[in-house]
C-alpha cells in the first residue's frame, strides 16, 4: 500500500484569514483532485496494472519448498500448465480522502497475495520468478510517483495562490 499524505499547514499563514484558509485547502483540493488523481491512475494503470510477458525458464523460486506447495495448489485449482487470468492486476486501486485542511491518496492492491507478486511497500516479498518475469515492483512505483506527485504539487503552488488571492 503506497500513501500520499497532503497536508496545507495553516500554521506557515499566520497573517491568513480563516475564510482564505478554507479558500487554499479548496483550491488544493480541487487541484489534485483534477490533475494528481488523474496522472496518479494513469501511471497506476501503465505500470502496476500492467500483465508482463511470458514466465521466464527455468523459473527460479526461492526455495524447494515454495515449488512444492506453488505445484500441489496449481494442481488442486486444476490450473497446470498455470494459466494467468488478469484479476491480480486489476485488482489495484486508487482510493483519495481530500478535505479541507488535508488529504489522503491511497493506492494499494488488497489481494494477500499481491505482496508476493509485486512486493510490499518497502520492497521485500517479490518472489524471484516474478521480478525475473517483469512484473513491477510496487516500491519503486510508490517512490516514482511520490518524488513526482510532490514535485507537480509543489510546481502548482504558485497557481493555487494566484487564484485565491484574486478569488
Amino acid at each position: 500500500m503506497f500513501a500520499f499524505d497532503i497536508k496545507v499547514n495553516a500554521k506557515i499563514l499566520p497573517v491568513w484569514t480563516p475564510a482564505d484558509k478554507k479558500a487554499l485547502g479548496r483550491a488544493t483540493a480541487k487541484y489534485v483532485e483534477r490533475h494528481m488523481i488523474p496522472l496518479m491512475e494513469r501511471r497506476m494503470n501503465r505500470e502496476l496494472m500492467a500483465l508482463p510477458g511470458r514466465p521466464k525458464y527455468p523459473i527460479r523460486w526461492a526455495s524447494e519448498k515454495q515449488r512444492k506447495f506453488v505445484m500441489a495448489k496449481l494442481r488442486a485449482q486444476n490450473n497446470l500448465p498455470y494459466r494467468r487470468t488478469g484479476k491480480l492486476a486489476r485488482r489495484w486501486q486508487l482510493l483519495a480522502a481530500l478535505r479541507l485542511e488535508a488529504g489522503t491518496i491511497t493506492i494499494e492492491n488488497p489481494a494477500d497475495i499481491a505482496q508476493y507478486i509485486y512486493g510490499d511497500r518497502v520492497g521485500r516479498h517479490q518472489q524471484p520468478f516474478h521480478k525475473d518475469t517483469g512484473w513491477a515492483l510496487a516500491s519503486a512505483f510508490f517512490e516514482k510517483l511520490y518524488i513526482t506527485a510532490g514535485d507537480q504539487l509543489m510546481a502548482a503552488w504558485p497557481d493555487i495562490l494566484e487564484i485565491i488571492l484574486k478569488g
